[in-house]
């Protein structure tokens, strides 16, 4: 038998033993106690385990294990001292071909629950570990030192990293010494927030602190930046963000490695959360794009996919029109394709697109649609798209199920979804991307 107990007080409810049959969309184990459905954490399917159950939810449980009585054919040792506590990785005790399958079976049981079903899904394209570029960390000082990390699952309490198998190594190496520094700039009881980011010409720190420092603690802060070799320092007080050592450019590279753009960015700046994964996402875009004169990206951002499309990548450049909310981050872009040899062709417009989204006729000359919407999706921008005659639509999501949602408005206005490409940039998590081809 395997013994778990993960780091929470258990109730001194009866134990049952129940068989895993299956892994919900959020990862968990699922199983039935009295004909109702029961959630599990760390279950996996094949389990059998003795769990004690608590309410969720009118007519569902959530089951704690206590014992793994048999464990699943896909189960195995999880690499990381804090899996089990930390609430990033969900998953890291099945095998990986099997997490492989499962992140791609959610999108097609997300398309299933809204009619939509044996769309031709290609295999996941995976980052690999120690490929996470940005992480975003609470830190906590108490009298023993200070905590850096994550909190644990559905809680507040704070996980003191000492290792991050996702992560970039280099990140992973400023842990200790961040601690060493925020000891210095927090008094007991005082949190702060840390945003890294390995960019590709060095690493961004981002440091969100309780009060305004003093100039001894700024010193300290620039030395950091000076001995640690760091693109930039900044920090934020009261949300107001301020450089305190700015040695280089914080860039990264957008595009083919033999032709990219270079984009100015911030340690809190919204990237594609791994180098491979925006390489996934941009190859299969550029492929699926050949041969489009001009193409609208909505929900541009920093030029993810714009830049790229518009530098020729897939061998031709395309005249791209960036939409974006973020008047920062499309100013950001805009520099980015100025000053790119032959200044590429990238229009940009500000506009809110959840409260004025695009119009058919506004997209009526459009040879093609990117639109790469935040988790909550882009209902009402998909509404105007279903009403439009543009080709094809390259549909990029971070959320399988708001995806599907609009993905049957698009399918109810005439377009038929093609495929699906999906890109796992989230290693062990139940987070998966994905793109989608429509075709008018």
């Amino acid at each position: 038998m395997w013994n778990f107990y993960w780091g929470r007080d258990m109730s001194q409810n009866d134990v049952v033993k129940l068989a895993i049959s299956e892994l919900g969309a959020r990862g968990d184990g699922m199983a039935s106690y009295e004909g109702e459905p029961v959630y599990i954490a760390y279950g996996l399917p094949g389990d059998i385990v003795e769990a004690t159950l608590e309410r969720e939810g009118k007519n569902a449980w959530r089951g704690v294990i206590q014992t793994i009585v048999t464990p699943s054919p896909v189960r195995i040792a999880p690499i990381c001292q804090h899996f089990g506590t930390c609430g990033g990785c969900a998953l890291q005790h099945m095998k990986l071909e099997t997490y492989s399958d499962w992140a791609k079976d959610r999108i097609g049981v997300a398309l299933s629950q809204h009619g939509l079903e044996d769309i031709p899904t290609h295999d996941i394209a995976l980052s690999p570990q120690g490929s996470r570029r940005r992480l975003d960390l609470k830190a906590m000082k108490t009298g023993s030192g200070v905590a850096l990390g994550y909190h644990t699952q559905k809680s507040t309490k704070l996980i003191n990293l000492l290792e991050c198998l996702v992560a970039k190594p280099d990140l992973v190496a400023l842990f200790d010494p961040l601690r060493s520094l925020l000891a210095g700039l927090l008094k007991s009881g005082q949190g702060a927030g840390v945003r890294l980011l390995d960019a590709d010409t060095g690493i961004g720190v981002q440091i969100g602190l309780p009060g305004e420092p003093d100039l001894d603690a700024r010193m300290d802060l620039a030395e950091f930046a000076e001995h640690h070799d760091l693109a930039g320092l900044w920090i934020d007080v009261g949300g107001f963000r301020e450089p305190v050592a700015v040695r280089r450019a914080l860039q990264v590279k957008m595009g083919a490695p033999e032709n990219p753009v270079l984009v100015d960015v911030k340690p809190d700046s919204f990237l594609q959360a791994s180098k491979d994964g925006e390489q996934a996402l941009n190859h299969i875009l550029s492929g699926q794009l050949s041969g489009c004169g001009y193409v609208l990206d909505l929900f541009a951002g920093l030029g993810t996919f714009a830049l790229p499309i518009a530098a020729g990548a897939g061998g031709n450049a395309a005249h791209v029109c960036a939409v974006e909310g973020d008047k920062n981050a499309l100013e950001l872009l805009g520099a980015a394709a100025n000053r790119t040899a032959g200044e590429l062709q990238v229009e940009r417009v500000h506009r809110d697109l959840f409260r004025r989204p695009m119009l058919p006729q506004e997209m009526a000359d459009f040879d093609a649609i990117i639109i790469d919407p935040p988790r909550a999706g882009a209902k009402a921008q998909m509404a105007e798209i279903a009403l439009s005659r543009v080709p094809v639509v390259m549909a990029v999501s971070c959320n399988p199920n708001t995806f599907a949602r609009d993905a049957r408005i698009l399918v109810d206005g005439g377009y038929q979804l093609v495929e699906i490409w999906p890109v796992g940039q989230f290693l062990f998590s139940h987070h998966v991307e994905l793109i989608a081809k429509f075709t008018r």
